[in-house]
Formats: C-alpha cells, structure tokens, sequence
C-alpha cells in the first residue's frame, strides 16, 4: 500500500498536516500520529490495479542520551556538501503502530520498536534555512 505516484515520480511519500507530528518543547519526545491516510494498494509492486486503502499510525520517539550538533553549517561546507547543514541529534528509542484497511483485507501491526536497529530525534536545518 502506498499513497500514490507524484507527477514528478517522488512515490511512498505522503505529504502530512503539521498537527500531525508534534514534538515537546525540551526536543526529548515526538509523535507522528495520522489517522484514514489515504492509500492505493495495486497488490503487486508496480501494478496498476490501484485499490482504495487507508491506513492509521502512530510513531512515537524519546530520546535516550543528550543532543549532539551536527553538520558544518554553511561557513565550513558548500551547499552540495552532505555536512551543509546544522543539527541536534540525540539517540531516541522508537515505538510504532500501524493499521491499514481495503475492501476485503486488513492488518495490523504488533509494537514495532527500534530496538536492535537505530533511531534518533532533533532538529536540523539546511539550504535557505541554514
């Protein structure tokens, strides 16, 4: 299930509304909750026998260590460098659920978690922005 090809060829990306992801003032907690996503479930990858779907998720991040600044910055690396950028990262423990319905099928997920894996939470910023 996916929420559609862009006419640009961008494809399982979906554009949210801000009140969808919330983060705490102190940068240590987020929430990306989303709620009837509407979705095209083709049944094989690349098919076109798009299927109308929807899909509920929650995301939740908590950071488990102190932020540490990232990047360059636009003084020590030219725009195209990866390092154009600035950021507070912190390690984060993830937890996620999700849900996703079409006529005749559904699911839903177990507690995802981002144990054994890597997440992180902070905040950046880069191009006319830095």
């Amino acid at each position: 299930m996916q929420p559609g090809i862009q006419p640009n060829g961008l494809f399982w990306t979906a554009q949210i509304h801000r009140r969808n992801f919330q983060m705490n003032r102190a940068g240590t907690k987020a929430r990306l909750k989303v709620r009837n996503l509407p979705l095209s479930d083709s049944i094989t990858f690349g098919g076109n026998a798009g299927l109308s779907a929807s899909a509920d998720i929650t995301v939740d991040w908590e950071t488990t260590g102190d932020p540490v600044q990232r990047g360059s910055g636009s003084d020590a690396a030219s725009p195209e460098d990866q390092d154009a950028f600035l950021g507070m990262i912190a390690d984060a423990r993830c937890t996620a659920r999700a849900t996703a319905f079409r006529t005749g099928f559904s699911f839903r997920t177990n507690t995802l978690t981002s144990d054994g894996y890597y997440a992180s939470l902070g905040t950046e910023q880069n191009g006319a922005f830095l």
